[in-house]
């Protein structure tokens, strides 16, 4: 499989689109699958979520607020 290694961040209530229709990033996991824009042959196509991050420093915060 072909894979994009995308380093960029978004807010967990972004939006993606599924095949079920949109769903929250923050409610994705590894494994699911989203559909991109492929802008080189200008059509959508399926990829499979292949790694997910959580937001340390909001976690880190939080336990020092506690």
């Amino acid at each position: 499989f072909p894979s994009h290694d995308n380093d960029e961040c978004f807010s967990g209530d972004m939006r993606v689109l599924t095949p079920d229709g949109y769903v929250k990033i923050k409610d994705l996991n590894e494994g699911d699958i989203i559909i991109n824009y492929d802008e080189n042959k200008k059509e959508f196509k399926e990829d499979t979520i292949l790694k997910t991050h959580k937001n340390i420093k909001k976690v880190q915060e939080k336990k020092c607020t506690d």
